[in-house]
């Protein structure tokens, strides 16, 4: 009789230490573990045990996702004094890594969408661009070229820190240079004062004569 317990005992602890491992879910270093239970859920970062039946959980990158804007020809932003600037920068956007913003990001838009860099990109780029305009249009030109180094401190802090539970990583300035005239409307009001502008103080100077082959800043 002790010997048939002991092997019930054994096979108890074997099979319970089988379910554990089982049970136990592990994630990559730019993932958050999701686990809806029935209190409130919970949010691991590196692994978590996860009960079989009574447990469901869900994975969520938190991977740096890449949202470049193009503001350039037609769609060019426009300085104060009515310039246009070809501008081509990049958002590094991710999920911030914390239990409130997770949750937050997840209760949004879900697990499987967040986790989307084709989805990440939708979200914010129509932001992004408005954003961009916003503050280059607070510029003018000259003033544009003296500061364009420090114009992503000044597109992060327009945007400022709620992103709905995202945070930007990194602003990289890829290209700014002046606009050709092709893309100037002279039957537009703002082009025309534009191109008024550039017939006068500005045009023949290097740095901000439109041209094919203008440098990148």
């Amino acid at each position: 009789m002790l010997v048939v317990a002991l092997g019930f005992s054994v096979v108890w602890i074997l099979g319970s230490l089988w379910m554990l491992k089982r049970s136990m879910r592990s994630v990559a270093p730019h993932e958050a573990l999701v686990i809806m239970r029935s209190a409130e859920p919970h949010v691991a970062f590196s692994r978590a045990l996860v009960l079989p039946y009574v447990q469901e959980a869900y994975v969520l990158s938190t991977k740096t996702v890449e949202v470049p804007v193009q503001c350039v020809g037609q769609e060019a932003c426009r300085t104060a004094d009515n310039l246009k600037a070809d501008v081509e920068v990049s958002f590094w956007v991710k999920v911030n890594r914390t239990r409130e913003d997770v949750l937050r990001v997840v209760e949004t838009h879900g697990c499987e969408k967040a986790s989307d860099p084709e989805f990440v990109r939708s979200l914010f780029r129509r932001k992004f661009v408005e954003t961009l305009r916003t503050v280059v249009r607070s510029l003018d030109y000259d003033a544009l070229e003296r500061e364009f180094p420090k114009i992503g401190e000044q597109v992060v802090r327009l945007l400022g820190p709620d992103l709905g539970g995202f945070v930007i990583e990194e602003f990289v300035v890829e290209s700014c240079k002046a606009t050709a005239l092709e893309h100037y409307d002279e039957h537009d009001p703002l082009d025309r004062q534009g191109l008024a502008r550039l017939d006068g103080s500005h045009r023949g100077q290097a740095p901000v004569e439109p041209a094919a082959d203008a440098a990148d800043w």
